[in-house]
C-alpha cells in the first residue's frame, strides 16, 4: 500500500514509516561549578511546551517536531539562556546547559589602627555571623546587606559598628583605643561560652571563679550585668534582648576577657 510496506512473513500487515515522527532533546542543567540545578524551567515557546529539571538537573522533551527549535531556560537567581537545536525525527539529541548566577558578592576589608594611626595586627573581627581567624581582616564572597561587626584585641577597647554592602567592595577603618585595664579576647581554653550564636540562653564555663559578666551593645552601652559564680559555671538569660551582635565581658581571677556573641532566632 501507499506509504507502507507489505511483508511476506507477516501477511496482511503493513509497516508505516512516518517521516514526521517526533524527535527528542535532553540534557543536564548545571551552574558554573558543575552543580546540578533543580526546578529550571525549560520552554519551547513556539510549541507551547515546558518542563522543569529534576534534582539531578535533568530535563527532556520527547515530542518535538523535526527542524530548528529554540529552547529557553530560566531560574530565579540565574541568567536566562536560549539554545537552538536542530531536532531530527526519531532521534534523541543531548544538549547540556550551564547557567550563570546573577547574585553579586563583594569583599569587605578592615583596616585596624590605633589612635596614632599605626596598624594593629592580630585583632579578631566578627562580621555578621562570620568570624575570621585573628589577623585576617578580609571577608570575601559577602552577600549584599547590612551587617554588624566587632573588632577585639587584647589591651584595646572593643570596637563595633554597622556597615551596608550594596554595589561595591567595602573598606572599613577601625580605630582601637588602648585599654589601660587590659581586656583580652577569649582565647584561653580555660573559658568556654556556648552556644554562640544563641537564641538567648548562654552557658559559661571557666576554670577560674567568675566574678562578674557584662553584656555591652555595639554603641558601647552596658545592657546587662550578672554576678559571677565561685564554681566557674553559670547560665545567663538574654532572651529579652533584641537580635544582633553584643560584646560579653567576663571578669575572672585571671583578668577580664571579652567575647562577641550573636543573638538570633
Amino acid at each position: 500500500p501507499e506509504g507502507g510496506v507489505n511483508t511476506d512473513w507477516m501477511p496482511n500487515t503493513a509497516f508505516v514509516f512516518n517521516p514526521d515522527s517526533p524527535g527528542a532533546v535532553e540534557g543536564i542543567i548545571t551552574d558554573a561549578d558543575g552543580n546540578p540545578l533543580e526546578e529550571v524551567k525549560a520552554e519551547v515557546e513556539a510549541h507551547e511546551m515546558a518542563v522543569y529539571s529534576d534534582p539531578d538537573g535533568f530535563y527532556t522533551f520527547t515530542m518535538l517536531p523535526e527542524g530548528e527549535t529554540e529552547i529557553h531556560f530560566s531560574k530565579e537567581g540565574y541568567s536566562e539562556k536560549t539554545i537552538t537545536v536542530d531536532v531530527i525525527s526519531g532521534e534523541t539529541i543531548t544538549r547540556d546547559v550551564v547557567l550563570e548566577t546573577t547574585e553579586e558578592f563583594f569583599t569587605v576589608t578592615f583596616e585596624v589602627i590605633d589612635e596614632e594611626h599605626e596598624p594593629i595586627a592580630g585583632a579578631t573581627i566578627v562580621l555578621g555571623e562570620h568570624e575570621n581567624p585573628a589577623g585576617d581582616y578580609v571577608f570575601t564572597d559577602v552577600d549584599p546587606g547590612t551587617y554588624t561587626y566587632t573588632v577585639t584585641k587584647g589591651d584595646y577597647h572593643t570596637a563595633g559598628g554597622e556597615i551596608t554592602v550594596a554595589e561595591e567592595d567595602v573598606v572599613v577603618e577601625v580605630i582601637l583605643e588602648a585599654d589601660d585595664v587590659g581586656i583580652s579576647s577569649i582565647d584561653d581554653p580555660g573559658i568556654e561560652v556556648f552556644p554562640n550564636p544563641t537564641e538567648g540562653r548562654i552557658s559559661i564555663r571557666s576554670e577560674q571563679s567568675i566574678l562578674e559578666v557584662w553584656i555591652i551593645n555595639l554603641h558601647g552601652q552596658q545592657v546587662r550585668r550578672f554576678s559571677g559564680r565561685a564554681s566557674g559555671q553559670m547560665e545567663i538569660n538574654l532572651t529579652d534582648l533584641e537580635q544582633g551582635m553584643y560584646l560579653m565581658q567576663i571578669s575572672t581571677e585571671k583578668g577580664r576577657f571579652s567575647q562577641p556573641v550573636v543573638i538570633r532566632d
